[in-house]
Parts: C-alpha cells; structure tokens; sequence
C-alpha cells in the first residue's frame, strides 16, 4: 500500500523529486517493506518501513547521500510515578 501511495504521489500529482526516488529505490534494494515521500511539499522527506534490517536500509539511504533516521514504534503513554 505505501508503494502504491508513493507512485500516485510520483506519478499523477508529480510530488517526487531524483533524490528521493535514488533513496527509495535504495531502500528497496535493501529490503525495505514499503517506502514514500511525506510531508506536503515536492520531495522533502521520504520514510521507509522495515522488518529487522534497519541497518542495511540505512545505509543504503546514506549511500546515495540521503541521511537517515530510526523512527521506532512505542508501546504507547503510560503514567510514571517518581
């Protein structure tokens, strides 16, 4: 589904840019699941979701000079007491 998503983006409404379709193809080789550009300009930011190799879609991104962040999902809010 988010590689559908990036094609309409890319495609019908020309929301890409070459270097964010160098770093999702990167991701891609890399094994990411699925990859799309975000936000809501022209090719600002991209995400790439992985199972496990975060590591190796990492540097793929930075390898055609992308620069890469691991966003990792939270079990949630929860109270904390001192």
């Amino acid at each position: 589904m988010l590689r559908e998503h990036h094609e309409i983006l890319r495609d019908a409404l020309n929301r890409s840019t070459p270097k964010i379709e160098r770093m999702i193809d990167a991701a891609y080789s890399a094994g990411a699941k699925g990859c799309k550009i975000n936000g809501s300009g022209s090719g600002g930011s991209m995400m790439a979701y992985c199972d496990g190799n975060e590591d190796e879609i990492v540097s793929a991104i930075n390898n055609v000079e992308g620069k890469s962040y691991i966003a990792r999902i939270a079990s949630g809010a929860r109270i904390t007491r001192d």
